[in-house]
């Protein structure tokens, strides 16, 4: 954040931003897991517009699949992949 010269001010005032960066540092991890336990991890959008963040899938055909919020406020946005999940 101090590369970009945002302080908390900043980011409190874009939070749709800083959701973004916070998903991206969210992400680095399971991609360093990933390649350490044979896995790859993709990002998943269809022609509806629903979006998975990350999807980590194994070389075998496992998968799990990721929705990064940055707060509980944001759950109900997450739900419409989530009952798709359930059908």
């Amino acid at each position: 954040m101090a590369v970009l010269g945002l302080d908390e001010k900043a980011l409190l005032n874009d939070l749709n931003y800083t959701g973004f960066v916070f998903e991206s540092q969210v992400i680095h991890d399971p991609r360093i897991y990933a390649r350490a336990n044979d896995a790859k991890v993709f990002h998943y959008r269809d022609s509806n517009n629903l979006e998975i963040d990350a999807i980590v899938q194994k070389y075998n055909g496992e998968w799990m699949a990721f929705e990064v919020k940055l707060g509980t406020g944001q759950i109900e946005e997450a739900s419409p992949f989530l009952v798709i999940c359930e059908n």
